[in-house]
């Protein structure tokens, strides 16, 4: 397809050749064979330097640059990435992600499908979960985290807090003698406090809880927590049925 391109999580090169060459190929096969658009796909992507060196020599990180420029060359609309900061180190994850943003800003729809919900959620604007074959969940991951979003209140007597959240119509979950958690977005807390105080409570904080992608996913597949290796399991299951997409 003329306008889609994609790289899977370990794409193959050929070793002995350079990465421009690697590039002329890919090219060639997708029908796009320009000396101008590989030179521009590997400015974009870093690799100018380094476009005349035998891929062999490529670091994974740099390889995985190459990747993306090889999904590229035929200017495509929407770019499918398959777990592109696998194996990187930190610095390397850095690199792939500031490059997946900076396509984004230039016009292009990425797909990014990821067992790494941390590095989802840093560039993904959209996303949608996936368990066993169904989907979940769909939506903005600002509008998704902020539905699970909540307010940690320390006030007492405990009993008052209880009897003023209930008029918000949410139940608190009790964590201590004099703390609770609501279910409740950040912009409600101070309609929350201004109840509170005028019921007498002692108010010592109220504080946002913000939720994350992981914690997001476990709760909506609550398979994993039946687990005795809670993480591992999500991480697994994320790999296998999670899809996301990022669009700027």
């Amino acid at each position: 397809m003329p306008h889609v391109g994609a790289i899977v999580e370990s794409p193959a090169f050929y070793p002995i050749l350079s990465g421009r060459d690697n590039l002329r190929v890919f090219a060639r096969i997708a029908g796009s064979e320009d000396a101008r658009t590989i030179a521009t796909v590997l400015e974009q992507v870093g690799l100018s330097s380094r476009a005349k060196d035998k891929v062999k020599t490529y670091s994974l990180g740099m390889k995985q640059r190459l990747a993306i420029a090889a999904a590229l060359v035929n200017n495509p609309q929407i770019i499918f990435l398959d777990e592109p900061t696998n194996g990187l180190d930190p610095a390397g994850t850095v690199e792939i992600r500031e490059l997946i943003e900076q396509l984004g800003a230039r016009g292009h729809t990425i797909f990014l499908s990821s067992h790494l919900l941390h590095e989802v959620e840093q560039v993904c604007t959209e996303v949608a979960i996936i368990n066993h074959g169904k989907m979940i969940a769909q939506g903005r991951v600002a509008d998704l985290l902020k539905r699970e979003a909540s307010l940690l209140i320390e006030a007492e007597p405990l009993a008052t807090v209880q009897e003023v959240v209930a008029r918000f119509g949410v139940t608190p979950q009790i964590s201590g003698p004099r703390t609770v958690t609501v279910a409740l977005p950040p912009e409600r807390a101070p309609e929350l406090m201004k109840a509170l105080v005028h019921a007498d409570a002692e108010v010592f904080q109220v504080t946002p809880q913000r939720t994350s992608l992981e914690h997001l996913f476990l709760e909506l597949t609550d398979d994993t927590h039946n687990t005795h290796n809670t993480h591992e399991t999500a991480g697994q299951q994320a790999m296998q049925a999670a899809a996301f997409a990022e669009r700027k």
